[in-house]
C-alpha cells in the first residue's frame, strides 16, 4: 500500500515536491474540513438541517484534490466535504449546501470551481465523469476528470460500465474509491471476493493502486501520478483510498453494530489530522500557538457563514 507518512507522522517514503507553504496549506484544509464537519453535525442535531453525512476520518482526500490542476473537473458523491474546501469553495458554500441552498450560483459556482454538487444516487456520476473526460480529449484539451465514490459503488452496474468505457477508450479519468470498509451497514467482505478494490482495474485494462487513505501526502502523490499518466494519453487509473469514517453512515444511522470497538480504536490511532500535524511540528512548521489561532479563526468563519446563510 502506498504510504508517505506513517501513523506517528514519520516519513517512510519520499515526500511529494511541495514547499513548506503547501505542506501547511494541506494541514489547514484538513483541519477546516474536520471543524466544518463537526459543526454541521451539531446543526443537524439542533434541527437546523434535515440530515448530514459526515466525512471525519476521510479528510485525506484533500491531498487528491490539491494534486489536480485548477481546470480539472471533480465529480463528487456526498461525503467529500474536504474536496469542496480544497477546491476553494469556502465556508459559505461548504455549509450552504447542507443548509438547503445549493442552487445559488453566487455561493456555488460549478463552472468556476470545476466541481459538481452532491450526487446521492450511488454510482450514477461515474459515467458522467468518464464521458466528460472523453469529450475533453475529443476537443483537444488536456484536462482530467476525477470521480470520487465509496466502496459500495463498486457493486453498482454504473461502476463497471464506466470502468469498461474508460479502459477501452483510454479516457483521462481518475477513479478515486474511498474505501471506508463498509457501505452503510454492508461490510466489504459481503460486497466482493476480490482481495482489494484496486485490482478490479486489471479486468478493464488499466492500473489500480492502493493508498493509505489516512495519509494526505500519499493521496497527493498517487493522484498526481494518475493525473500525469492521463495527460500523457495513457488512460485512466483506479485509486483505492483505504480509509475509515469515524461517524455512523449518516445522521439517520444509530450507533454502528457492524463495527467493533477494537476497529474503532485502531483507526483512531491513524487520524490523518493528528498524523499531519505531528509531521509539521517535527519539521518546525507548526506550533501550538498556530493551532489555537487557526481554530479560533476557523470557528469564527464558520459561525459567520452560517449566520449569513440563515439570515
Amino acid at each position: 500500500m502506498r504510504q508517505v507518512l506513517d501513523p506517528s507522522g514519520q516519513l517512510v517514503d519520499a515526500l511529494p515536491d511541495l514547499d513548506d507553504v503547501a505542506l501547511v496549506d494541506i494541514y489547514t484544509k484538513l483541519l477546516s474540513t474536520r471543524m466544518v464537519d463537526e459543526k454541521l453535525l451539531n446543526l443537524q442535531r439542533q434541527g437546523r438541517m434535515p440530515a448530514y453525512y459526515q466525512c471525519s476520518g476521510q479528510e485525506a482526500h484533500v491531498g487528491a484534490a490539491l494534486a489536480l490542476r485548477d481546470d480539472d473537473w471533480i465529480f463528487t458523491a456526498y461525503r467529500e466535504l474536504g474536496l469542496w474546501i480544497a477546491r476553494g469553495l469556502g465556508l459559505t458554500a461548504a455549509t450552504g449546501f447542507w443548509l438547503g441552498i445549493p442552487d445559488d450560483d453566487e455561493i456555488w459556482d460549478v463552472n468556476g470551481f470545476k466541481i459538481t454538487r452532491l450526487n446521492a444516487t450511488i454510482g450514477t456520476h461515474l459515467p458522467h465523469a468518464v464521458g466528460f473526460g472523453y469529450a475533453e480529449r475529443f476537443k483537444g484539451n488536456d484536462t482530467v476528470s476525477m470521480v470520487v465514490f465509496g466502496d459500495g459503488a463498486t457493486s453498482e452496474s454504473d461502476f463497471h460500465a464506466a470502468m469498461n468505457f474508460a479502459g477501452v477508450w483510454r479516457t483521462p479519468t481518475i477513479f478515486l474509491c474511498q474505501n471506508n470498509q463498509v457501505a452503510q451497514s454492508t461490510t466489504l467482505d459481503k460486497q466482493t471476493a476480490s482481495e482489494t478494490l484496486a485490482q478490479k482495474a486489471d479486468a478493464y485494462g488499466f492500473p489500480g493502486v492502493r493508498v493509505d487513505g489516512m495519509d494526505p501526502f500519499a493521496m497527493y502523490a498517487a493522484t498526481l501520478e494518475a493525473r500525469e499518466r492521463a495527460e500523457r494519453g495513457e488512460g485512466p487509473t483506479l485509486i483505492e483510498m483505504v480509509t475509515w469514517r469515524y461517524a455512523p453512515h449518516s445522521t439517520y444511522d444509530g450507533t454502528p453494530v457492524y463495527r467493533t470497538e477494537e476497529q474503532e480504536a485502531h483507526w483512531r490511532t491513524l487520524d490523518p489530522i493528528v498524523r499531519t500535524r505531528t509531521f509539521l511540528e517535527h519539521k518546525g512548521l507548526w506550533a501550538a500557538e498556530q493551532e489555537e489561532a487557526m481554530r479560533i479563526e476557523l470557528s469564527e468563519g464558520i459561525e459567520t457563514a452560517i449566520a449569513e446563510l440563515e439570515a
